[in-house]
């Protein structure tokens, strides 16, 4: 394991900016008009059209995976299309990615718990392929896509090295209880309230399941769409803060916030 950070257990701490970082607070805007890179490859985990899995190919010879699952407030106005500038980047960074689409609220049989499945369901096909193995693979995702990430790996806990949330929705119950849009949107894509569905908000809430140890949780401190507090609500995880950060800084190349995700990926490895 690399040393280019060092790494406090159960503490909260802040990274400082780099020097040749350029951007914080960027807009959805300016992470959509992004010039993004195509995958090398497509892979297919189930019948869906919108299950599968982009393949970036890593030009280093050290296998190092990461697997991504986008955000986008659970919907399905939200695709894929956005998180190929930062996962092309961070293959151009020496990892290999693997980019999970899955079906989300308004798309057939989308939202809670099939979003989930097929989360699932795309980790255990890289697994059963071979495309991944345990000691060299990291599942990130980022919002909505870091709360589904976190939780598949409750349920699949021995598939990976290290989970990162970047901005990850951690408490649901209180989530659906706010006022932004993707707040709002939580009761779509639970397809109800914390009241109305009691037992499917315990399971689909990572701060009331049992979280792996190997979390990493990085959070900006001027997110106005997933506030920080999501970070501090995880009371034994590693916390990263990247400070006068935004939300959308993690999926845009060009921040402070992407060159501190990449510092600690590889510190991961």
């Amino acid at each position: 394991m690399k040393n280019a950070l060092t790494i406090f257990t159960f503490v909260l701490f802040a990274l400082s900016p780099p020097a040749q970082a350029k951007y914080n607070q960027v807009s959805y805007q300016a992470v959509t008009l992004l010039e993004a890179p195509k995958p090398d490859n497509v892979l297919r985990y189930s019948d869906s059209e919108l299950q599968f899995i982009e393949h970036w190919q890593s030009p280093s010879q050290n296998k190092r995976n990461v697997v991504f699952v986008h955000g986008g407030c659970w919907l399905s106005a939200y695709d894929i299309a956005h998180s190929r500038a930062v996962t092309g980047a961070i293959r151009d960074e020496g990892f290999e990615v693997f980019s999970i689409e899955y079906r989300r609220a308004g798309d057939p049989d989308g939202g809670w718990p099939n979003s989930l499945t097929d989360i699932n369901s795309a980790v255990t096909y890289l697994s059963e392929q071979g495309y991944i193995e345990p000691q060299n693979t990291v599942i990130m995702g980022h919002s909505a896509g870091g709360h589904l990430a976190i939780l598949s790996a409750i349920a699949k806990p021995k598939l990976f090295n290290a989970i990162v949330g970047l901005a990850a929705i951690t408490d649901i119950k209180k989530y659906a209880k706010g006022s932004n849009g993707c707040q709002r949107a939580t009761t779509s894509f639970m397809q109800g309230t914390p009241e109305e569905k009691p037992q499917d908000y315990q399971e689909a809430n990572p701060v009331d399941n049992e979280i792996p140890i190997n979390t990493w949780l990085m959070y900006a401190d001027r997110d106005t769409i997933v506030p920080d507090t999501h970070a501090s609500a995880v009371k034994q995880e590693r916390r990263v803060l990247i400070k006068d950060g935004g939300h959308f800084d993690f999926v845009h190349p060009n921040t402070v916030a992407f060159e501190q995700m990449m510092l600690l990926l590889n510190t991961l490895y």
